[in-house]
């Protein structure tokens, strides 16, 4: 019997369309997969199953118990993986797992209303792409040992919060692996050798120079990236719900949709080491107002800074939907990269000045201060200098010089 079969009408039919379409796209990739949708599918209790490579597969279950224990063995068989809907249907707020578990198929979870929690065993291996899309309960998960994670794991998850990434894991498919995840607080990875790292909840490449994804609830306005960070990964901070300022001195490449939405980011630091800024890089930050750049920059995306949504728009009637943020100024030197991006896109540009302390002061002012400066030490120098003579003066320390006689004048001796 087809696997399908086993699903009951729980889910919308917007969610059992996308349910399938992902399911589609994962098992017609394979010739082996395809073969799915024909297992013998055979039943042990509250468990569905088949069997596959010596393995007991899960492929339903019909428990409304709130916690559940799965066995490590179903129908004689070790359990070995859970198989797409296994646990659509479940009313289950907490699952353990058994030692045997190796793989966690695409849409395994998909549409589970009550699951809360979940933490995989260090056995499994493998969690592939969906496999919590629109579980509207989860707040936490702990991916056990999976080496590789397939994309958009948590599709659609309104209230995750924590998600821990093996310390051995190899691999996150997908540019944007951890976006639009709006009340997610923090990324952790554990100990191992893997390809990825943590650094306060945020998550970076096993060196730290990869800034992967900054969660979008996490706590604080502000935020330094680290100084061995190069390059900011694609939509690393979009959406980002509280972050207000942000330094960047470090970074040399920041990619597409980077920042894209932050509606509170209000002042950042660029690095004069800039050399890339991808398209929507800074898009629909509406509360930033003005940024610097600098020479070395070579590449500059479209619309990556200035322009947010014009939400009034008529795009049916072909009006863009771009705007110019009201106000915005780049700070740039004239003939740069830069200065043309904000020439091009008539952005408010201002040249000649420099940066100090997080203002932008005129280079001309800073001329004539420093030289009013100058002439204020100087002065200083010799109403120091008087006074010191007048002193010494006063304190006999300075003989006034005796005022010769007639006779001294005329060059004659005396006796």
């Amino acid at each position: 019997k087809p696997i399908v079969e086993y699903m009951d009408n729980s889910l919308t039919e917007e969610q059992t369309e996308q349910l399938f379409t992902h399911i589609y796209e994962a098992v017609s990739a394979t010739e082996e997969n395809e073969d799915n949708f024909e297992l013998e599918i055979l039943e042990d209790g509250i468990f569905k199953y088949a069997v596959i490579a010596g393995g007991a597969a899960i492929a339903g279950c019909s428990s409304q118990e709130t916690s559940i224990v799965i066995p490590d063995k179903i129908g004689g068989y070790p359990v070995t993986e859970l198989l797409f809907g296994s646990f659509t249907d479940c009313f289950a707020s907490e699952i353990t797992f058994p030692d045997t578990l190796k793989t966690v198929k695409e849409g395994a979870f998909y549409g589970c209303q009550y699951i809360h929690d979940i933490v995989l065993p260090q056995s499994v291996t493998e969690v592939e792409g969906y496999v919590f899309g629109n579980c509207p309960s989860l707040v936490s998960v702990d991916l056990g040992g999976a080496e590789h994670i397939g994309e958009k794991v948590f599709e659609e998850c309104p209230k995750l919060e924590k998600i821990v990434i093996p310390g051995n894991c190899k691999t996150i498919d997908g540019d944007e692996p951890f976006i639009t995840y709006n009340t997610l607080k923090e990324i952790s990875v554990s100990d191992g050798d893997g390809n990825y790292s943590s650094q306060d909840g945020v998550l970076y490449n096993k060196e730290k120079t990869v800034l992967i994804a900054y969660p979008a609830s996490k706590e604080g306005t502000s935020f330094t990236v680290p100084a061995s960070v190069k390059t900011i990964e694609q939509s690393a901070f979009a959406y980002a719900n509280f972050l207000e300022t942000v330094d960047l001195s470090s970074v040399e490449e920041i990619k597409d949709c980077a920042f894209e939405k932050c509606s509170m980011l209000k002042k950042v630091k660029m690095s004069k080491e800039l050399v890339s800024i991808g398209v929507d890089a800074f898009f629909n930050c509406k509360e930033l107002k003005s940024m610097r750049f600098y020479d070395k920059v070579e590449n500059f995306g479209e619309y990556a800074v200035g322009y947010c949504y014009n939400e009034t728009a008529d795009d049916e009637n072909g009006e863009t939907t771009d705007a110019l943020v009201l106000g915005f100024k780049i700070y740039a030197d004239k003939n740069s990269v830069a200065y043309d991006y904000a020439k091009a896109n008539k952005i408010i540009t201002v040249t000649d000045t420099v940066e100090i302390k997080g203002h932008n002061v005129s280079k001309p002012f800073l001329i004539v201060c420093g030289a009013l400066f100058a002439a204020l030490i100087i002065a200083v120098i010799i109403v120091i200098s008087v006074k010191n003579h007048k002193k010494k003066a006063a304190d006999g320390k300075i003989k006034p010089k005796k005022k010769p006689s007639e006779k001294e004048e005329k060059g004659e001796k005396t006796e």
